[in-house]
């Protein structure tokens, strides 16, 4: 066999074992996708869960009415306006930035682009105002009784259901098939790398 035709038939060789390893993979990934759904189907249809998925939209709701409501109650307030008017005027501060740096380079892509001083001033300052915003309405919330109350409900809930995921997550990550499928899969992907690795010398 001349050097030629045993470089070509090293390089079909080679295609076909990358071809079975990504067949591997595949495989793999699909055993471990199965599994991932069977957990999930299980803790899901547990009455824990399901009890804390409510409690947890329950919470949410009611935390945003009485949100909504402590909102609607700083409307009037002039000072809350003039930092809304800063706001408002911060992020026309932003734009303009951003087309004045546009304009430098009018054939540049805007992601490649480094933000000039002007634009990370007006986006700090923009950021500031936001801040000052949030913390007057985060202030006026806690400040209120009722809406106080619904945040640390929602806020217990959150937590709960963290924890909750947290124990789903460490259930699937002991459950016998999803722990062979990912080793399956870990295998399958060294082999991958390995012939791919054969196939470009």
């Amino acid at each position: 066999m001349t050097a030629g035709l045993a470089t070509a038939q090293n390089r079909t060789n080679n295609n076909a074992a990358v071809a079975a390893a990504r067949g591997q993979v595949q495989r793999a990934q699909q055993l471990l996708n199965v599994a991932q759904l069977r957990v999930e189907a299980t803790w899901k249809a547990d009455p824990n869960y399901l009890a804390t998925v409510k409690e947890q939209e329950e919470a949410r709701r009611a935390f945003n009415i009485e949100r909504d409501r402590v909102i609607d109650s700083l409307r009037g307030n002039p000072e809350i306006a003039d930092m809304k008017k800063s706001f408002d005027e911060a992020d026309v501060d932003v734009r303009e930035a951003q087309q004045s740096a546009s304009a430098t380079q009018p054939n540049a892509r805007p992601d490649t682009l480094a933000p000039t001083t002007a634009q990370v001033s007006a986006a700090q300052d923009k950021l500031n105002h936001k801040m000052q915003l949030r913390k007057v309405v985060t202030d006026a919330i806690l400040a209120d009784p009722a809406a106080a109350r619904a945040k640390a409900r929602l806020d217990k809930a959150n937590v709960e259901m963290q924890a909750m995921t947290l124990q789903h997550k460490a259930v699937l990550l002991n459950d016998p098939d999803y722990k062979s499928a990912l080793d399956q899969l870990t295998q399958a992907r060294a082999q991958l790398t390995e012939a791919a690795g054969n196939n470009n010398p």
